[in-house]
């Protein structure tokens, strides 16, 4: 337990307060040094949220599914399953590894440009961990509004039992759940950064914008 709480669930909360500070333009152009101290701090703590997230797994104290393997299904809505959180989570560890190490490697060599775009990446990453916990209020506030409808019918449109095994079953199912979500969010939003910074844009509708402003600026002189 003090693993999780020393060095996880408050490195966390520190992070989470931290890391959109360092994406303030104001903030970065008044505190420069500041900003750079702190990013040093806050990528350290990346990497020990890592360490210690993915311990838990291996440790098997993470609340997953013993086989990792295994896709949940409610049997009332047979056509969806989706995969274990831990699964999912480890799907994350490759691009949250990359991302922080080249925000570092970036910020050490200068290349601002470039170190922007690592830090706006790797927080996208991480994110999806604070996404995950949105779900989780998300789906529990669905739930309590579930619990007002009869019991029977909630339980027969799921396809759930009645007994402590078969609920508990439910529950990590949901859990696991809430994780599809997160990446769900946090891919759209990565997809409309990236829209917004033009990567999506077709280069001939570009040029012919480019052409087009070319023309109204030689009409106006």
């Amino acid at each position: 337990m003090w693993v999780y709480r020393g060095l996880h669930a408050f490195p966390a909360a520190i992070w989470s307060i931290g890391m959109p500070l360092q994406h303030v333009d104001s903030l970065r152009k008044k505190w420069p040094v500041l900003h750079r101290s702190a990013g040093y701090v806050l990528l350290s703590i990346s990497l020990l949220l890592s360490i210690t997230g993915y311990w838990f797994f291996i440790s098997k104290h993470a609340y997953s599914h013993e086989n990792p393997f295994h896709l949940h299904r409610f049997e009332g809505l047979p056509l969806l399953a989706w995969p274990t959180f831990e699964v999912t989570t480890w799907f994350l560890a490759p691009f949250y590894w990359l991302t922080m190490y080249k925000t570092a490697t970036t910020a050490r060599a200068k290349n601002f440009v470039q170190h922007r775009k690592w830090a706006v990446l790797h927080t996208l990453s991480a994110s999806v961990i604070t996404a995950e916990r949105l779900s989780i209020v998300t789906l529990n506030a669905i739930g309590m509004i579930m619990s007002l409808l009869p019991q029977k019918v909630v339980h027969e449109f799921f396809g759930v039992g009645y007994t402590i095994p078969e609920i508990a079953e439910a529950e990590l199912s949901v859990f696991a759940f809430a994780n599809v979500l997160a990446f769900i969010f946090v891919l759209s939003w990565l997809y409309y950064e990236f829209s917004r910074a033009g990567y999506f844009e077709r280069k001939g509708s570009v040029r012919s914008s480019t052409v087009m402003e070319t023309k109204s600026g030689k009409k106006d002189m």
